[in-house]
């Protein structure tokens, strides 16, 4: 990841976000049970919309047609809301190679409550519908209940594929996923997927634990060659990083993490980062201590969240949805600002980084079920909700 230079000075510093009094959303499309929004990065202007139940459809770059583009249905375990189609993510040279990656839940697993997959497909010749016939699977997970799946896949700039898991579900982590490096659960993976490479399916001299393993390992990962952790984790302690983004000018990661009872959370890792951070979930929830005797002797050695907010009387929120640091040149008074939401109280703020701490700013609390927030090539934002609708955040000059 690029090494951030005079961040500073690439993010607003000023207290507060200075947000256009005219400032509003628009409805750009309406979908079936959306969870994501995505770009191909293809000089399209495309947008794939991830529906839930198992279908991808296209959104034209004039914002007036939808396609079924994929639709893997059939494959997909769907009881419970956590479950079902999750991620879709684009291969960095998509334009010249025409891959594709998914995120699902499928039947089955070793308690029977559903498996993960990371499955790559190929467009067909039609640039419009993507070849069925072309799956590959990349990774299996097996996962110990029904919620708490993640589903958020990245590229970085490396190429390396970053996948976020959640830590396996139900309440207080019982089986102590996250802080456990010998199980992918409740950690942010990373691995190399280059399509060039041929798949050894574990037989690298390094520690996988996929179930199925279909992919390199960076060498410069934190636990590289370490027979006592997982070779895919870059980072630990999360609980349910439902919708997270890398800064597209900095590089730097932004994560929304579920919280339980009491806090929600938006950690951040630099892009100078080498890995190995331990975000705290389950010896900690948020900021607040859960779980002592899950603690490292030294506290210090976890990493805080640099936003995070309690699940008040007033219903401030219950479960955050990370966003993504606004890099359009149609908003400049936007620009640099990180923007996140809950989905129950209806919250958007914005988020300016002071040079000392991230102040956030309430825009509006009047936007319930926001599922994931959502950024086309040019860096311009967007909601997505629950409901069906995707919208557009613009400037009203009227």
């Amino acid at each position: 990841m690029r090494i951030t230079i005079l961040l500073i000075c690439l993010i607003s510093i000023q207290a507060k976000a200075i947000i256009p009094a005219n400032l509003e959303l628009i409805e750009v499309a309406q979908a079936s049970s959306p969870v994501a929004f995505i770009s191909a990065n293809d000089q399209t202007h495309r947008m794939f919309i991830v529906e839930q139940q198992g279908l991808i459809k296209i959104l034209n770059k004039d914002e007036t047609e939808l396609s079924v583009f994929l639709d893997i249905s059939s494959k997909i375990e769907l009881t419970h809301t956590d479950q079902g189609l999750l991620g879709l993510v684009f291969d960095p040279d998509y334009i010249n190679n025409g891959y594709f990656y998914v995120n699902y839940v499928r039947p089955g697993g070793d308690t029977n409550m559903g498996v993960t997959v990371i499955e790559r497909y190929h467009v067909s010749e039609d640039l419009n519908l993507a070849d069925i016939d072309s799956s590959d699977t990349i990774l299996e997970v097996s996962q110990f209940y029904h919620n708490h799946n993640g589903g958020t896949m990245i590229f970085g700039d490396q190429g390396y594929l970053y996948i976020a898991m959640g830590d396996g579900g139900h309440r207080r982590d019982p089986e102590n996923h996250a802080q456990n490096l010998n199980q992918l659960l409740g950690k942010m993976l990373r691995i190399n997927v280059n399509p060039d490479i041929l798949f050894k399916n574990g037989n690298e001299l390094v520690r996988k634990c996929g179930i199925i393993s279909n992919y390199y390992i960076p060498e410069d990962n934190p636990y590289f060659s370490d027979n006592n952790a997982c070779d895919e984790i870059y980072f630990s302690g999360l609980r349910s990083p439902w919708k997270w983004s890398i800064d597209r000018l900095t590089g730097d990661i932004f994560i929304g993490d579920v919280g339980q009872d009491n806090v929600e959370e938006i950690n951040f890792i630099a892009s100078s980062s080498n890995g190995g951070e331990n975000l705290g979930w389950s010896c900690k929830e948020g900021h607040l201590i859960l779980l002592n005797e899950r603690c490292p002797t030294d506290l210090s050695t976890l990493t805080e969240p640099i936003i995070s907010y309690l699940h008040n009387s007033d219903n401030s929120g219950n479960s955050i949805v990370g966003g993504y640091v606004y890099r359009s040149r149609k908003i400049p008074e936007l620009y640099g600002n990180y923007i996140y939401a809950d989905t129950i109280s209806g919250a958007i703020w914005f988020a300016t980084f002071n040079g000392t701490n991230w102040e956030t700013t309430l825009w509006n609390q009047q936007h319930r079920f926001i599922v994931s927030f959502a950024e086309d090539q040019n860096g311009n934002l967007f909601t997505v909700n629950f409901d069906g609708a995707i919208r557009k955040f613009v400037v009203n000059n009227d």
